[in-house]
């Protein structure tokens, strides 16, 4: 993304937090690597939520985990009052739980709502920090 055509808001300043990290920064014990398994996507639509992880520690030793059906995928769904409580989880933090509460029942009441401008609303508000 080039600095003329970063977004503005949230997502502006998630940019922004993001290229001031430096790698200098994250201690070497702790740095990752990804790599993309594009042989995934030939698989069925079921077996495409695999992971594989693999730590090499500062030693060179490793330690490998695969994980076929992790919870969450179509053959073992995350319920709503798991989203539910992993949202609290993460916005209580940022903003109080009343509001955050708030929220949840205007997104669960979205199918009946006259109008999503009480949501639009509450998601307008500012936050807290999330990191530091």
């Amino acid at each position: 993304m080039t600095e003329a055509s970063e977004p503005e808001g949230v997502t502006g300043r998630l940019v922004t937090w993001i290229h001031e990290l430096a790698w200098d920064d994250v201690p070497e014990e702790v740095r990752t690597h990804v790599e993309l398994d594009r042989g995934i996507d030939e698989l069925p639509p079921t077996d495409r939520f695999q992971t594989h992880v693999t730590l090499t520690f500062t030693d060179g030793s490793t330690e490998s985990e695969s994980v076929k059906a992790p919870h969450g995928n179509p053959l073992d769904p995350v319920t709503n009052e798991e989203i539910v409580a992993k949202f609290h989880t993460l916005a209580d933090r940022v903003t109080t739980p009343e509001r955050a509460t708030a929220i949840v029942d205007a997104v669960l009441g979205l199918a009946d709502a006259a109008a999503i401008t009480p949501l639009v609303t509450l998601l307008a508000e500012p936050v807290g920090r999330a990191i530091g």
